[in-house]
């Protein structure tokens, strides 16, 4: 009797023995993926841990340890993406590429490997972080000068005022443009509000009203006799137009350092001082310090690049301008003179009815190095 109950009892070991190894068979998948998710958040608590104590290295170790146990988890890839920006490594871009849809991402960390691979002339790999990081963080200055220099990089910016005006507005997207009739401008510029300037100037600038434009900032500025902006797009209507008188004291007007959030507009402003004032130490030093402060601005290079050229130092001058993009004919006018003056590659910059518009001191200088 008792030999038959012990039997029974094998019996039924065996069959649960079978059963526990026929369902381990049949879930193994499961139970691995249970069993490396466990491993994995170990590792990944360990990595954190690394993180925090800046050992860089070992948590990039072993985050990835952790990723191929989990390779799903955002958390573990954004750590090491994260570690490996710390130490600057290449490879970093590949996993941020893969965190780029995650929500809350560390919007400074994700700017420096925009702006990383953007320096290093990567526009359609990094088109992709830069609208991430506009998506983030549009407003900030840092992502707008980031979004300019990749424009610039593809050979894409406008007129000067819409280029320069850019820095204003967020990058998500372009105001609609003002439904104003050529007929009407004039009675745009004498009954417009404050509100409406920006827009109107716009408009003004793309169409080549310069006239119109003087007459719309004077209004403004008459109201408002200390706004960098509107003495800045005076400043351009009459350099535009050809007009060199008004142009010192209106650039004298301008309060020191005020448009230091505003680099693209100080370039144009710096450009103008040297057709004014010549080379001058100080604001050679000046250009040096915002080339080293914005490197993604490639307007300082061409203005430090003439500071160089008009101090007698052609070779500093001409080496600014090595490995820039071309500059295209819908650049900037004060930008292409600065390139032809540089020596850099192009066919004609100047279209014949810009040549009639550029300032005696713009001519003096093409002529003196030989530029046609």
């Amino acid at each position: 009797m008792r030999i038959k109950t012990i039997r029974k009892a094998l019996i039924g070991i065996g069959l649960l023995l079978c059963a526990a190894v026929l369902l381990g068979w049949l879930f193994r998948s499961q139970i691995r993926d249970v069993s490396n998710k466990y491993r994995s958040e170990r590792l990944f608590a360990q990595a954190e841990a690394a993180f925090l104590e800046e050992d860089w290295a070992n948590a990039t170790r072993l985050g990835t340890a952790a990723h191929y146990l989990d390779t799903r988890n955002s958390r573990i890839d954004l750590l090491v993406a994260r570690a490996l920006l710390k130490q600057r490594d290449p490879s970093s871009v590949v996993w941020w590429e893969r965190v780029l849809d995650q929500p809350d991402l560390p919007v400074d960390e994700l700017r420096t490997v925009t702006r990383a691979i953007l320096r290093q002339g990567k526009v359609e790999v990094g088109l992709p972080f830069l609208n991430r990081l506009v998506q983030a963080d549009g407003d900030n200055p840092e992502t707008q000068r980031l979004w300019l220099y990749s424009l610039a990089r593809q050979g894409r910016m406008g007129s000067a005022e819409a280029y320069a005006e850019q820095v204003n507005l967020p990058i998500t997207g372009q105001e609609p443009e003002p439904s104003y009739e050529v007929a009407n401008l004039s009675l745009a510029v004498a009954t417009a509000d404050a509100g409406e300037t920006n827009k109107l100037a716009s408009l003004l600038s793309r169409k080549g009203e310069w006239a119109l434009l003087q007459q719309l900032m004077e209004r403004q500025l008459a109201e408002d006799p200390d706004n960098p902006e509107y003495l800045v797009k005076l400043i351009g209507a009459y350099y535009y137009a050809g007009n060199p008188t008004p142009l010192a004291p209106l650039v004298e007007r301008l309060a020191p350092r005020s448009l230091e959030t505003q680099p693209v507009w100080e370039s144009f402003v710096s450009y103008l001082r040297l057709l004014i004032d010549g080379y001058e130490a100080e604001h050679h030093q000046r250009l040096e310090s915002l080339l080293a402060s914005y490197p993604e601005i490639f307007e300082y290079r061409l203005v430090l690049g003439l500071s160089f050229l008009l101090n007698g130092q052609q070779g500093l001058a001409q080496g600014l301008a090595r490995d820039m993009p071309d500059v295209p004919l819908s650049t900037a006018r004060h930008l292409r003179v600065l390139a032809m003056l540089l020596g850099m590659p192009g066919d004609e910059l100047l279209r014949p009815e810009e040549r009639d518009q550029l300032l005696p001191r713009e001519r003096y200088l093409m002529s003196l190095h030989g530029v046609n």
